[in-house]
C-alpha cells in the first residue's frame, strides 16, 4: 500500500438524492472535489454492494446512510482488513431530537430514526475521524469520539437560481413572506401562528408561502388563497420553491437539538436575493443585524422587522444583495481552500487506518448499545 504522505487518499461515499441533508454533506462537496481533480467518487446508496473496499482509501459515511446496527461489526471488520479509513459525518444531534413531530411521522419514520441514532452512536465511536457541521455539534459528539473535525455546510452557487433568474420560477405573484422546510420544524414555526394574522390584517397585499411543509396551525388561520402551500419537491427542484419567498423567515427556538444546526436557510434564501428575518439561535452567529438580515428575539421584533421589509422595498433589496454577497464570499464550496481542507481531513482518517494496529477498530465501542438497538 502506498504511504499516505505520497498522495491524497481515494475517497468514496454514497448518495441518497431523495434526502436533502446528504446533498449538503456529501453530494455537493464531492462534486466540487471531483471537478477540482481530487480522487473522490460517489455512488448511489443502492449500489453499495458493487463497490470494492480495496478500491478506496477512505469511506465517508453520512448518518442518513447508516447500515442496520446488526451489520456494523462485520462492516467495520471489512474496513479494517483493507485498511480503509472511516470518516463518519453527522449534521444533526440525533440524541436530542424533538419528539413532537415524530409522533405524527408514522411508525416507519420513528423506527428509521431509532436505527440511525443507534448506528450513529456505534459508528461515531469507531470512526477514524468524526466530522460535524458546527462547533457546537462537535462539542456534543466528542463524548463519543475525541477525533472530531468541523466541516461547515457550504453553498455551491452553481446549483442555485440567482436573483436575475427568479422571475422564471415564480409561481406566486406579488410580495411574499414565508418559510421553507420539513415536518421537523413543526414546533419551530409556532410563532408564525401569531405573526401571520397580524401581518395579514396590516398588509392586505401580502401573500404567505410555506414551501415543503405547512403546519396544521397555519392552515387553521383562515387566510384562504393568501396562504400558498408549495409542495415538497425533489432536491433539484425544491430550491425553485425558495425563489417564491421575498421575505424569508427562519424561526428557530433555543433547544438542544436546534443549537447543533447550521444557518442553511439563510444561505439559500440569500442566494435568491431574499431578505431574511431569523431567530438568534444559530443565525445570530452569521447575520449582521440590519445589514445582512434581521435578528428577532420576540413577537414584537418579528412584527417590526417584517413590517420594515414589507414597507421598504429598497432596504429589502439592499439587505438581500448584501447577504448574497456574504454567502458567496464566506460560505461557498467554490473556495479552493475549503476543498483542500476537506481532503486534508480525509487524509487524517487514511493515515490512522494505515498505521493503526489490529485492535484499533471498535475500541471504546459499547456493543451493548448496538445489541439493544437491533
Amino acid at each position: 500500500m502506498p504511504k499516505p504522505a505520497g498522495r491524497y487518499p481515494r475517497v468514496i461515499s454514497f448518495m441518497d438524492e431523495g434526502v436533502p441533508s446528504p446533498h449538503w454533506r456529501i453530494v455537493a462537496p464531492f462534486k466540487r472535489l471531483a471537478a477540482a481533480g481530487y480522487p473522490v467518487s460517489i455512488f448511489p446508496i443502492s449500489e453499495t454492494d458493487k463497490v470494492r473496499m480495496q478500491d478506496a482509501d477512505v469511506l465517508v459515511l453520512y448518518h442518513w446512510n447508516c447500515l442496520n446496527p446488526s451489520a456494523l461489526p462485520g462492516f467495520l471488520d471489512d474496513l479494517h482488513r483493507h485498511r480503509v479509513g472511516l470518516v463518519y459525518d453527522t449534521d444533526d444531534d440525533l440524541f436530542n431530537m424533538p419528539t413532537s413531530w415524530l409522533a405524527d411521522a408514522g411508525d416507519a419514520v420513528v423506527q428509521s430514526h431509532l436505527t440511525r441514532a443507534a448506528s450513529t452512536r456505534y459508528l461515531a465511536q469507531a470512526a477514524d475521524v468524526l466530522t460535524t457541521s458546527t462547533p457546537y455539534l462537535a462539542s456534543q459528539m466528542r463524548v463519543y469520539n475525541p477525533r472530531v473535525q468541523v466541516l461547515p455546510n457550504l453553498i455551491d452557487p452553481a446549483a442555485y437560481v440567482l436573483p436575475i433568474h427568479r422571475a422564471d420560477y415564480r409561481k406566486v405573484q406579488g410580495l411574499t413572506v414565508g418559510v421553507h422546510g420539513s415536518l421537523s420544524h413543526l414546533d419551530d414555526w409556532i410563532i408564525l401562528g401569531e405573526l401571520f394574522p397580524i401581518l395579514a390584517e396590516r398588509y392586505p397585499e401580502l401573500t404567505f408561502v410555506t414551501a415543503g411543509f405547512c403546519p396544521p396551525y397555519l392552515e387553521a388561520l383562515g387566510l384562504g388563497e393568501r396562504l400558498v402551500k408549495l409542495p415538497w419537491l425533489a432536491l433539484d427542484q425544491y430550491k425553485k420553491n425558495v425563489a417564491n419567498i421575498d421575505i424569508a423567515l427562519c424561526p428557530l427556538p433555543d433547544t438542544a437539538f436546534n443549537r447543533s444546526k447550521s444557518p442553511i436557510k439563510w444561505m439559500e434564501s440569500s442566494l435568491f436575493g431574499a431578505a431574511v428575518v431569523a431567530s438568534p439561535t444559530v443565525y445570530g452567529e452569521v447575520i449582521r443585524h440590519g445589514e445582512t438580515g434581521f435578528i428577532a428575539n420576540n413577537l414584537g421584533d418579528w412584527i417590526e422587522y417584517v413590517s420594515i421589509l414589507v414597507e421598504n422595498s429598497a432596504l429589502r433589496k439592499r439587505i438581500g444583495h448584501r447577504a448574497q454577497r456574504e454567502v458567496l464570499m464566506r460560505h461557498s464550496l467554490a473556495n479552493p481552500v475549503e476543498l483542500k481542507r476537506r481532503m486534508d481531513i480525509y487524509r487524517l482518517a487514511w493515515e490512522r487506518a494505515a498505521s493503526a494496529g489490529a485492535e484499533y477498530r471498535g475500541s471504546g465501542v459499547d456493543s451493548m448499545q448496538l445489541a439493544g438497538a437491533s
